[in-house]
């Protein structure tokens, strides 16, 4: 299994994707095999092959009945990377009637309806989950975040963002949501060092917006743009950071 695994990595480094599922396809059911299909089924969905992706993972639950929620999972985080948002609600909807305590399956539904921007339903969802397990740092940073940047019931939104650091402090995603709800209530020196942090921890695309907006508004406009291009340079159909670009600069 190890050895497969290792082949697999090489493979997909050396950008073959084909030789790295060959590989992955040797891992049999038992040790390893639930983490190579779900691999699998990733690799064949940035081949652009989504059916073949679904098809991998419903094979899978079929040979390793006992994880078919994992696999439900990865196949509802597949197809919304795909933009098939309803599917994916769809799929966690057959997890969520077998088992409505399948919570991570619930906090999933949530982050769909958001980019969705159904927040009404995003937060019915994410308050279950917060009731049921109050410590959970993902799901009170998630629905303060929303809330944050909606600029909306900023007090709430300190209140669950404020314990979602507390609870997670090294988190970069909720590192950023602090500082982005900072900026929301006009506190730009603070919002700066956190999203610099944050920024710091991991170059992703939405920290990367957060942080150019906040440098535009406070005049190191080159340095705004620097950190748009870097962004846009690992993702280049970023919505998040395009939005941004198109809100702030004028047009041409």
């Amino acid at each position: 299994v190890e050895a497969y695994s290792f082949l697999a990595r090489i493979a997909v480094l050396e950008k073959d994707l084909d030789l790295a599922i060959e590989h992955l396809r040797h891992i049999l059911p038992g040790v390893g095999y639930n983490t190579a299909q779900v691999q699998i089924a990733t690799l064949q969905q940035q081949q652009g092959n989504i059916q073949a992706a679904q098809e991998t993972l419903r094979t899978a639950r079929s040979l390793a009945p006992n994880d078919n929620i994992n696999f439900y999972l990865a196949e509802a985080e597949l197809l919304t990377k795909n933009n098939q948002h309803q599917d994916s609600i769809n799929t966690l909807n057959i997890v969520l009637d077998k088992n409505p305590k399948a919570f991570n399956a619930l906090y999933m539904r949530a982050m769909v309806y958001a980019e969705l921007q159904q927040y009404d339903i995003m937060e019915r969802d994410l308050r279950i989950v917060i009731k049921q397990q109050p410590d959970n740092s993902a799901a009170l940073n998630a629905l303060g975040y929303t809330l944050a940047d909606q600029n909306d019931r900023l007090e709430e939104a300190t209140n669950l963002i404020e314990k979602a650091y507390a609870l997670s402090p090294n988190d970069p995603a909720i590192i950023d949501s602090l500082g982005w709800l900072k900026y929301r209530m006009g506190d730009n020196e603070t919002a700066l060092a956190l999203l610099k942090k944050a920024y710091l921890l991991f170059q992703d695309q939405e920290i990367a917006a957060h942080l150019g907006e906040l440098l535009w508004i406070t005049g190191n406009k080159d340095e705004a743009e620097t950190i748009w291009k870097n962004g846009l340079k690992t993702r280049p159909d970023s919505k998040v950071i395009q939005e941004t670009i198109e809100r702030l600069t004028p047009s041409s």
